[in-house]
């Protein structure tokens, strides 16, 4: 009904774009959602992102992968890495149009508690991964969608603390639409960008 098409890009990890590329694992679907894995960000090239030239939109995020244990890193890493990644996929002829995904909010796993903590995924770290996020969007003429706020409230609702399903994978998936409905919108209009959809 809205009048125009579209189509979604992601996988459970950076991993899937080099299977993708080596004929490991078929051509991405709308059902997709790309991932950023800390350990296959330098496999962003022309050559990965080959496969995702038939795609509209590309819908993309760091997930907590940065901040987990036992491989936590560094903010500045983060930035320094996502920046960089960022980059190359906007520079890329085969990506139309990128929007950077906010990190989901982490349960209420007892590690986040022990003394010492076994795992560093708590609201504060979180918040701070995401207000950086907000920056290197706005530094890059990137629209950032906001998935944090979403689960905050129903953050009990994630199975493995981590990954949320329903109803709280409905409402980040209606966001998501929205933001590339708001950007068609504003195409339409000849605008050059949304801005900075659905951010703090």
């Amino acid at each position: 009904h809205w009048g125009w098409s579209m189509q979604c890009v992601a996988t459970d990890d950076f991993s899937y774009m080099n299977q993708t590329r080596t004929g490991d694992k078929s051509k991405p679907t709308a059902s997709n959602f790309i991932h950023f894995d800390d350990n296959y960000l330098e496999l962003i090239s022309d050559e990965s992102l080959k496969a995702y030239e038939n795609c509209t939109d590309i819908l993309v995020g760091s997930g907590q992968w940065f901040v987990g244990f036992p491989n936590a890193r560094p903010l500045s890493y983060y930035v320094s890495r996502i920046s960089n990644a960022l980059k190359t996929m906007k520079a890329s002829p085969y990506v139309k149009n990128l929007l950077w995904t906010g990190t989901s909010p982490y349960g209420n796993n007892p590690f986040l508690y022990a003394d010492p903590p076994k795992d560093f995924r708590n609201d504060a770290v979180l918040e701070a991964f995401n207000h950086a996020s907000v920056d290197i969007a706005k530094q890059l003429d990137i629209d950032y969608i906001n998935f944090f706020e979403i689960g905050t409230a129903l953050r009990d609702l994630a199975s493995d603390f981590a990954h949320f399903h329903l109803p709280v994978a409905t409402n980040l998936a209606f966001v998501a639409f929205t933001a590339l409905f708001m950007r068609a919108e504003a195409k339409k209009r000849s605008s050059s960008s949304v801005g900075h959809i659905i951010e703090r």
